[in-house]
């Protein structure tokens, strides 16, 4: 029976003496190093349990060079030299996402925190419009194989931070676009507070979800294929007849999608609604509690993607986050995709 394995990116920063950072061998330490010690622990025995997964972070615009946005590469070998593999301040974004495709391991390439600002934030930079799924004079680099839909430092709304709804928006302007770029959502954890490791993060279909079990290239085709939801702690589960997320349905009833949807959470976390997308529009909401199943139906008349979210009304507990910093609780899959016409092919909604 195959299951989630959950995939949790965290970062690295210099450390500063009033400012506690997430940090293992030494104040610039990646977060790897902290997981790949915890997991040879001989006490804690986490070798069958926990797979370490190597990637690195192209981030033009820190270090003063020119922003261009910020881009995931994974897997890598360890040691690897970013600016040698990627020396983004001569290349455009294109040639980055061309130059990472082009390594014999054939990394996933992930558009990071799109919305970020700051100049940080790719399609701030370009003015990304959802509507065209193009930026300025068209601009809009190809060949992104995931994008971060949520990452843990947009939850500060306050503090000028993006909602969920403007990536998901964004994110289902591409998809009706045609452009299948898998949804992930990651900690970015920099500080053992405001971002904490785990919210949110990715959960993976994979056939066998130990440690020992997983490897490198099965897990990143795995990620590509897209039997992919992100959560901040509700556990997801949806098909239709039987087809899950990143696969094709031909409905056995024509203009019909029926759904299974399947919600779990630990006691602490807020379930309370589902809603189900159809092209990036809501078309049903209902009520779920935890540990429910739900099974519904929905009309679907021609080519179409849909995506389940489930969420809480209250945020997360404070053990997820802290005061004035508060996680929504939330999951959502990546998209079924309906072949209504039953051509055998997806045609997207926008062509």
């Amino acid at each position: 029976m195959a299951t989630s394995a959950c995939v949790v990116l965290a970062s690295w920063a210099p450390a500063r003496a009033d400012q506690p950072r997430l940090r293992a061998l030494g104040p610039t330490a990646s977060a790897a190093a902290l997981f790949e010690r915890t997991a040879a622990h001989e006490d804690l025995d986490l070798g069958q349990r926990l797979h370490i997964l190597l990637g690195g972070e192209i981030s033009p615009g820190v270090w003063g060079t020119p922003n261009k946005g910020h881009f995931n590469v994974m897997p890598l070998p360890a040691g690897a030299d970013m600016l040698s593999l990627f020396p983004h301040p001569v290349l455009t974004v294109q040639e980055i996402v061309s130059a990472a495709h082009a390594l014999d391991s054939d990394p996933l390439v992930q558009l990071n925190h799109p919305r970020f600002g700051q100049g940080l934030g790719y399609f701030d930079l370009i003015d990304f419009d959802p509507v065209t799924a193009t930026g300025r004079a068209g601009v809009l680099a190809q060949g992104f194989d995931a994008i971060e839909v949520w990452n843990g430092h947009e939850l500060d709304l306050a503090g000028g931070g993006v909602s969920l709804g403007r990536n998901l928006e964004d994110w289902f302007g591409l998809l009706r676009h045609g452009e299948l770029i898998v949804a992930t959502g990651n900690s970015d954890s920099h500080r053992l507070a405001r971002t904490p490791v785990g919210y949110p993060r990715t959960c993976v279909r994979v056939p066998d979800d130990r440690g020992s079990a997983i490897d490198d290239p099965s897990f990143i085709d795995a990620l590509r294929g897209g039997d992919v939801f992100v959560t901040s702690g509700i556990f997801l589960d949806v098909s239709a007849e039987g087809v899950r997320p990143g696969s094709s349905l031909r409905p056995s009833v024509s203009g019909v999608v029926p759904l299974h949807i399947a919600v779990q959470a630990a006691d602490w976390v807020p379930v309370d609604r589902f809603r189900v997308y159809r092209d990036g529009d809501v078309v049903l909401e209902r009520l779920v509690a935890r540990g429910e199943t739900a099974d519904v139906s929905i009309d679907v008349t021609r080519d179409a993607f849909v995506v389940v979210l489930v969420s809480g009304d209250t945020p997360m507990p404070e053990a997820a986050g802290e005061p004035g910093w508060p996680t929504p609780s939330v999951a959502f899959t990546n998209p079924i995709f309906v072949d209504a016409d039953g051509d055998g092919m997806w045609t997207p909604p926008a062509f």
